[in-house]
This record gives C-alpha cells, structure tokens and sequence, in this order.
C-alpha cells in the first residue's frame, strides 16, 4: 500500500506492508513554520527507528478508513524496522533521505532498485516512500523531498524512475502528478486485512525539466 502528498507513500507491490526494501543539503522554511528550518541529509542506521515510527504514524492516519481500525491500531514500528535497515545501509543504489527539524526526523523518502520485472533495472529507480510525520501535511514537506528526491535521481546515470500508488487516495495521486510523474499502469494488490486495492504505477522521465 502506498500513500502520498505529505503524509506520503509510494510502495512496490511485492514488499510487506507498504515498505520498500551521503548527501546533504538544506531545505528551507516550511509554510506555516516560518521559524523552523529543515535540514535535509542522508539517513542512517541511527535514523532506522525514527523513519519506522513515522512510517507507521502515517499509515494509521493516511489508510484510515481503507483498512479495518483494529489492523491500523495494531501496527508496530519495530516490525518495519528491518526493511529499513536493509535499504539504509545497501549503499548505491539504495538511498534514503531524511528531513530533520533541530536534529529530529520529521520525514523522508526512500529509493531503490525497482522490485518490477518489466521495469528496466538499470536506467531505472524506484521511489518506495515518501513519508512525512501527519502533523506536517500541507506544510511543503512532502514537497521538499519529492524534490530533493528528484533532484538525487537527475545527479545519477537513470533516465527514468518509477513509483505506486494507491489510485482510490486522490489526494495522493494529485502529489505526485503535479510534481510531473505520470501514470503507466495498473493492478489489484491483496493487502491484509482489507480488500484488495487497486494501485496506479507512476514514471516519470528524468531528462524532463
């Protein structure tokens, strides 16, 4: 499952529970926090429970309504926390950025390999999540790292990446076609504890501007 605009997530299908398994630079002031600056960097394993925790965070409040209560009320960090230690530390291609307000993770995006076999692996990457504390939605955070993230991808030799998303959460589609990703492709994903759910696979062509 995937959910996005800034309280966002892009998975690839295969990985459990909607996970995908240095550089540096600033971010800037966020709408409505004109006194708080948000520094963006590489993560690290230190950073591994704070990224699970806000990936749990944001599916009990983005899924809301499109899983049972109980299975979101249910959902733990610390069974994230390998996937995301995985691709914190696989090195290249794998990267993983968080967003940092006075030294705390407030959010971050995920990229790697794509998990797709008729995804070319290697003029391709796929973003796995972007998420961002529920808190900060509508602030620019997401759109922070969707731009950073972007910005990563166009340093690299890809020509294209790819991410998924879950077609009935508007919202989150509307994220990332307005950051220039367009849709390619469909199908129904089993997730647990629901009904199956469509999802939209998003590309988006990295020599575009």
């Amino acid at each position: 499952m995937r959910r996005t605009d800034e309280a966002v997530e892009a998975k690839a299908p295969s990985t459990p529970l909607g996970q995908r398994a240095g550089m540096s630079s600033e971010g800037g002031r966020l709408r409505g926090y004109r006194s708080v600056v948000i520094q963006l960097r590489a993560a690290t394993r230190d950073d591994v429970p704070a990224i699970a925790a806000i990936n749990v965070r944001s599916w009990q409040v983005s899924f809301r309504g499109h899983f049972p209560d109980h299975f979101l009320d249910a959902l733990d960090p610390a069974d994230r926390e390998s996937f995301v230690t995985e691709v914190v530390t696989s090195g290249p291609p794998h990267h993983v950025t968080v967003a940092t307000e006075d030294d705390l993770v407030v959010g971050y995006v995920m990229l790697g390999p794509p998990f797709d076999d008729d995804v070319d692996a290697i003029e391709t990457l796929e973003l796995y999540s972007l998420y961002i504390e529920p808190e900060r939605i509508g602030t620019g955070l997401g759109r922070l790292l969707i731009d950073e993230a972007l910005r990563y991808l166009r340093q690299g030799p890809w020509k294209a990446a790819v991410l998924w998303a879950p077609k009935a959460v508007e919202r989150t589609c509307r994220f990332y076609e307005a950051a220039g990703w367009v849709a390619e492709a469909e199908k129904t994903e089993d997730v647990p504890a629901g009904n199956p759910v469509l999802q939209v696979r998003y590309r988006i062509e990295l020599s575009d501007p």
